[in-house]
C-alpha cells in the first residue's frame, strides 16, 4: 500500500482509524531507528592492563567475534591499567554505560579483592554480570637464566624479586601466598603495567623472575624461545593444569601439605579456573545479559576464532558465564577464618 492510499484509507475510517494508523507508522519508524542506532554502536571492551599483555590480546581477538554476534559497528579497546585491573573494574562497575555494548576484560584477581578487604575495590562482585572466561590456565614461579635460582629450595633460602602490577595483581598475591604456605622469600616489585612490561623487566634484569603470570598466554606464547632455549627455570607450577613443558615441575597443590594451608591456597588458585574473565556492568536487563552471554559462547566456539588463537598459541578452554557465577558464589561462601588469614597475607 502506498503512503497516499494508506492515508486515504485512514481518512475514510475517521479520526480513530487515522490515529491508530499513525501510531503504527510511528512505532515501525521508531523500531527501525532503534535497530539502526544499535548497529551503529561499537562494542567497547575495557581491558584492565596495558596493551600487549595476555588479557589485551584475548580481548582484541575475541572482541572481533563478539562484535559479529551482537551486530556492533566495530570494536573499541580501552586499556585502563592500574592495581591489577581494579581501576578498570571500578570504572566498569560505577560509570560505564549500561547499554549492552560496554564490557570488561579484567584480571582474575578482581574477583576476590573485595572478599579480602581491599578498600580500593569499589564494586560488588556478585552484582557484576559475568559472561565467561576464555580459558582455564596455570601459572608459575620462574627465574631468568642469569639468576642463581634453580629450584624451590633456592627461593626458600634466598630472596628473589618478582615483577607485579599492584597489590591486587597476580604477582603480588601469589608471591605472598607462596611465602605463607611454603616458606619462600619472594619479594614483589610493584608498578608494572602488565605482563608484557614484567617480561621486559625480567629480560633487563630489573627483577629475578615472576610469580603468577599465565603460563600459556603470557609466557610460553609471548616468549616461546625462553621455553625452547631454557632461558627460564620454572620452579613451581601454581595451578591444577599441567602443560607438557611442566610435567617435571613441582605443583603447589602437591607440595603444600598442611590442610589449612591447602584450603587457603585453593581459595587463591581458583582464579586460574577463570583465568581470562569477560564481564558486563551491573543493573542490566536480563535479556541484555542473555544476549551478551550467548554472544560470548558463540564467539569462543567460532572456527575462525579458534584458528586464530591456535596460530597465536593461545589456550582456549572456555567457561560459561553461568559456570563462572557459580564458582564465584562458592568463593564468597568460604568460612571467615580462611578469609581473614588471606586478608592478613595480602595486607600491604
Amino acid at each position: 500500500m502506498s503512503t497516499l492510499t494508506f492515508a486515504n484509507a485512514c481518512f475514510r475510517g475517521g479520526l480513530p482509524r487515522l490515529l491508530v494508523g499513525s501510531a503504527i507508522a510511528i512505532s515501525l519508524l521508531s523500531n527501525a531507528a532503534i535497530a539502526q542506532i544499535e548497529r551503529d554502536k561499537p562494542l567497547t571492551i575495557m581491558v584492565g592492563y596495558a596493551a600487549g599483555g595476555a588479557n589485551d590480546i584475548y580481548a582484541r581477538l575475541l572482541g572481533r567475534y563478539i562484535v559479529r554476534s551482537i551486530s556492533a559497528s566495530n570494536l573499541v579497546v580501552q586499556n585502563i591499567p592500574g592495581a591489577g585491573s581494579i581501576e578498570a573494574a571500578n570504572r566498569l562497575y560505577n560509570s560505564a554505560p549500561r547499554d549492552g555494548f560496554t564490557i570488561g576484560a579484567l584480571g582474575r584477581g578482581i574477583v576476590t579483592e573485595p572478599l579480602f578487604g581491599n578498600s580500593n575495590a569499589r564494586y560488588d562482585v556478585l552484582r557484576f554480570n559475568w559472561l565467561g572466561s576464555v580459558a582455564r590456565e596455570t601459572a608459575t614461579v620462574f627465574s631468568f637464566r642469569s639468576t642463581k635460582f634453580t629450584n624451590l629450595a633456592d627461593i626458600q633460602a634466598n630472596e628473589m624479586t618478582v615483577g607485579a602490577t599492584g597489590v591486587g595483581g597476580e604477582g603480588y598475591a601469589f608471591a605472598r601466598l607462596i611465602n605463607e604456605t611454603l616458606g619462600t622469600k619472594l619479594k614483589p616489585v610493584l608498578g608494572y603495567k602488565g605482563s608484557a612490561d614484567i617480561l621486559q623487566a625480567v629480560e633487563r634484569g630489573e627483577v629475578d623472575g615472576s610469580a603468577g603470570l599465565s603460563w600459556g598466554a603470557a609466557v610460553s606464547s609471548a616468549r616461546p624461545h625462553w621455553v625452547k632455549d631454557r632461558d627460564i627455570k620454572v620452579l613451581l607450577n601454581l595451578g591444577r593444569l599441567t602443560p607438557r613443558e611442566l610435567t617435571s615441575v613441582p605443583n603447589a597443590f602437591s607440595v603444600i601439605k598442611n590442610s589449612e594451608d591447602q584450603r587457603l591456597y585453593s581459595l587463591f588458585a581458583a582464579r586460574l579456573d577463570y583465568a581470562f574473565p569477560f564481564v558486563a556492568p551491573p543493573n542490566l536487563d536480563a535479556t541484555v545479559v542473555d544476549r551478551l552471554r550467548r554472544a560470548f559462547d558463540v564467539a569462543v566456539k567460532d572456527p575462525g576464532f579458534l584458528e586464530e588463537a591456535k596460530r597465536a598459541t593461545l589456550e582456549v578452554d572456555p567457561l560459561s558465564g553461568q559456570e563462572m557465577s557459580e564458582i564465584i558464589k562458592t568463593l564468597y561462601e568460604t568460612e571467615r577464618s580462611i578469609i581473614e588469614r588471606a586478608m592478613a597475607i595480602l595486607k600491604p
